[in-house]
């Protein structure tokens, strides 16, 4: 019998949101825009959480996004500015943050493809960022932030380096004049799992993040420990490499990890979408997929980010983050395209077999290829049918 998967709701977004204008200079004058909030405020605010968790808020609203991969240059076959793409898309997740009154935004690692980045980058999200956190007369309690780590936002896997990067820049733009910006790992013991209790209007969640490990042994190690925490943490938010079906590199089926039916396990490090799936354990993982397309093979890709309810009324959404078509900032190498795309499309078939229900997602993958030559169609459709057994 196949594995079931959760149902999941998709729904289209506005355009894009034109970017911040950015930051008149370095990091310090980003903790400065935070420095306006008087400590009375903030004492209020504290008080006003307390006494009104139960009347104003039911639940907590969280935003979880991964794999931005920010870097000044361009993948191969990208003709755009690559860079500014991905802060549009980065600013566009807080924005929504921000007029959606989320929570706690969750940031899955790889923030960006390599550590030194150039602040024309990294002001415009710093910038998205602290009018996400900062409360307001709107958003008296502001929102949190959570960066988990990835391989690439780190000097040579030293989780002690990622301060020189922009996880550094956006940590000290949340620092005053209370943190409200929190890094995924803890730098006093590399590798190990940082465990977050957070206090929300509508209750507190606890959060464990699992930074990229070092070696398949090590990646075990921080796996198997979590069987400790299912009691203690809502969210599990992991950079490892979670996977329902074959992959050419080492990985996890997540029916393996040992998370509890009362957990959300939020996973980067994997680029493609696999959606949301319940495991055997009972877990609910959250696979959105990269917000970047650095792969020709990726052009007609959507990138996705999960907004998550925790609460009475439990759920969650896979929201689409606007981006540009494929076509008008991918070229195509050289190859045989038919081929190409009989191997994208069964490729979507078992993606879209794991993360959908199995009566009308067969029509809705034919209606989706109309125009595809015959033998295209044929060739996705039996392999839908033979991974329906």
């Amino acid at each position: 019998m196949p594995k079931k998967a959760l149902p999941i709701k998709r729904k289209s977004l506005k355009q894009p949101v034109p970017t911040h204008s950015p930051v008149a200079s370095a990091p310090s004058s980003v903790a400065s825009a935070l420095g306006g909030l008087a400590d009375a405020a903030n004492e209020q605010i504290e008080e006003m959480a307390s006494t009104t968790a139960e009347v104003d808020k039911q639940g907590v609203d969280i935003l979880f996004a991964t794999d931005l991969h920010l870097n000044v240059n361009a993948p191969t076959n990208r003709l755009d500015d690559y860079g500014m793409a991905m802060v549009t898309k980065m600013v566009y997740v807080f924005q929504y943050a921000t007029e959606h009154d989320i929570d706690l935004v969750i940031f899955g690692g790889d923030f960006g493809h390599r550590p030194g980045l150039p602040v024309r980058l990294v002001n415009p999200i710093t910038a998205a960022l602290v009018d996400y956190i900062r409360p307001t007369n709107q958003r008296p309690f502001g929102g949190q932030v959570i960066l988990c780590v990835g391989s690439h936002d780190l000097h040579g896997h030293n989780v002690l380096t990622y301060p020189q990067g922009p996880l550094g820049t956006l940590e000290l733009a949340g620092a005053n004049p209370t943190p409200r910006v929190h890094i995924g790992a803890d730098p006093t013991k590399p590798f190990a799992i940082a465990l977050n209790r957070l206090r929300f209007r509508g209750g507190d969640i606890g959060v464990a993040c699992v930074p990229e490990q070092q070696t398949e042994s090590d990646m075990i190690e921080s796996l198997n420990s979590l069987i400790h925490l299912q009691d203690k943490v809502q969210i599990v938010c992991l950079h490892h490499p979670i996977c329902l079906n074959d992959h050419p590199m080492n990985h996890v089926h997540p029916d393996d990890v040992l998370t509890g039916p009362k957990q959300a396990v939020l996973c980067g490090h994997i680029h493609w979408p696999q959606g949301v799936y319940r495991s055997t354990r009972g877990s609910v993982f959250v696979m959105p997929g990269s917000m970047a397309r650095r792969e020709h093979t990726d052009r007609d890709r959507q990138p996705q980010m999960a907004h998550l309810h925790i609460g009475p009324k439990s759920g969650i959404e896979l929201l689409r983050i606007p981006c540009a078509s494929g076509s008008s900032v991918f070229t195509v190498p050289e190859m045989d395209t038919k081929t190409e795309s009989v191997a994208r499309r069964v490729e979507a078939a078992k993606i879209n077999l794991a993360t959908t229900t199995a009566d009308s997602s067969r029509e809705a993958l034919q209606a989706a290829m109309t125009g595809e030559p015959d033998d295209v169609i044929n060739a996705v459709l039996s392999a839908w049918d033979e991974a329906q057994g």
